[in-house]
C-alpha cells in the first residue's frame, strides 16, 4: 500500500529532474542522539557549511567539518533547524547537503494538499448502532461531513441490508446528549433491535510519513494527485532562490535559465494537478453515486 513517504519520494524524483544541481550526500558512520552536535560521516568531501537534512526528517545547520577525522560539527542552535524536530539517528542514515527540496518540506506540502482536497475529494467511513424502540436520533462520529448511505440489517436468514431513505443529519447537535456534536435522525420502518449502518463522507486527514493513503481516507489512485500538488507548490519557490548568486560559475548557469521559468513549470504542474483532481473526483463519484433521500422534518 502506498504511504506518504512513497508520495514524497515520487515527488522528489520528479522535482530533482527540474534542477541543474543534484543533491550531494554522505552517510553517518555512528549512531547519534538528538542532542549530539558532532558526528562522523562517510566522507566530508561533499560537506559544506550551511543547511543539511538528516534522514529526510530533520534539518541541521553545519558549522564546520574536519577532513582528517571526517567529523561534522553542528552549530549550537543547529539541531532541529527551521522548525524541524531533533531526533536520534542510526549508522547509515543519509545526510543531504543543502537540499534544494528538503524532504520534510515536501512532506509538509503533501499534507497541505490533503487538507485542501475536501469537498472535491473525500474519504469514506462507517458507523453502526442498534435501533432502539421509541428512539429515532443517534450520535455519529465528529468526522462525518455528509451522509452517503444509511442501511439496516433486515430480519431473516439472508441478513440483507435494506436502504433507509428517510433520515436527516444534524451537524450542530446538542453536545450534552451527543458528545461529538453530530447526530442522525432515522425515520420509521426499522425493526427495533436490528443494526443500522451509516456510511458517510469525511474530509481526508493529514498523516505521518508511514501513514498509508487509506489511513488518510484516500484511495490508492490519489497518490499521483498528492505528488502533483506538492510538486507544483515546491517548484513555485525556485525563482526566488536565483536572486542571490553565490559564485561566477553559478552566475553563468543562472544566465541560461530565464527568470520566471519556475513559475511556468509550476503552472504546468498545477494544470496537471487540476486535471488529476477532476479524474479522482470522477472515480469517487462512480464508486459512491449520489443517492435519492427523503429529509425528515
Amino acid at each position: 500500500m502506498t504511504t506518504l513517504n512513497d508520495v514524497c519520494e515520487n515527488a522528489l524524483l520528479n522535482l530533482e529532474g527540474y534542477g541543474l544541481i543534484q543533491p550531494r550526500a554522505c552517510w553517518l558512520t555512528q549512531d547519534i542522539l538528538a542532542t549530539d552536535l558532532a558526528f562522523t560521516v562517510s566522507s566530508v568531501d561533499n560537506v559544506s557549511e550551511g543547511m543539511a537534512e538528516l534522514g529526510g526528517t530533520e534539518l541541521v545547520y553545519i558549522g564546520a567539518r574536519d577532513p582528517s577525522s571526517a567529523t561534522v560539527t553542528i552549530a549550537p542552535d543547529g539541531r532541529g533547524y527551521r522548525g524541524t524536530t531533533a531526533a536520534d539517528f542510526l549508522t547509515g542514515t543519509r545526510l543531504v547537503i543543502n537540499p534544494t527540496f528538503p524532504k520534510q518540506t515536501v512532506f509538509n506540502s503533501v499534507n497541505d494538499t490533503i487538507r485542501g482536497l475536501y469537498p472535491l475529494i473525500w474519504g469514506t467511513g462507517s458507523t453502526e448502532f442498534t435501533q432502539a424502540a421509541a428512539r429515532t436520533t443517534y450520535e455519529v462520529p465528529a468526522e462525518v461531513m455528509e451522509i452517503a448511505a444509511v442501511t439496516w440489517e433486515t430480519i431473516g436468514p439472508s441478513k440483507e441490508w435494506a436502504e433507509i431513505t428517510n433520515y436527516s443529519l444534524d451537524t450542530d447537535a446538542n453536545t450534552t446528549a451527543f458528545m461529538t456534536g453530530k447526530s442522525i435522525t432515522i425515520g420509521t420502518g426499522v425493526v427495533p433491535g436490528q443494526k443500522v449502518r451509516v456510511t458517510y463522507k469525511k474530509a481526508p486527514t493529514p498523516g505521518t510519513l508511514t501513514s498509508t493513503l487509506a489511513d488518510c481516507g484516500l484511495q490508492e489512485s490519489a497518490g499521483r494527485l498528492l505528488m502533483l500538488g506538492a510538486a507544483a507548490d515546491m517548484v513555485s519557490f525556485m525563482d526566488p532562490a536565483r536572486l542571490a548568486v553565490g559564485s561566477a560559475e553559478m552566475d553563468a548557469i543562472d544566465q541560461t535559465v530565464q527568470a520566471g521559468m519556475a513559475v511556468q513549470v509550476a503552472s504546468l504542474l498545477t494544470k496537471r494537478y487540476q486535471e488529476e483532481l477532476v479524474e479522482e473526483r470522477r472515480r469517487l463519484l462512480k464508486q459512491t453515486p449520489p443517492r435519492i433521500k427523503q429529509i425528515r422534518r
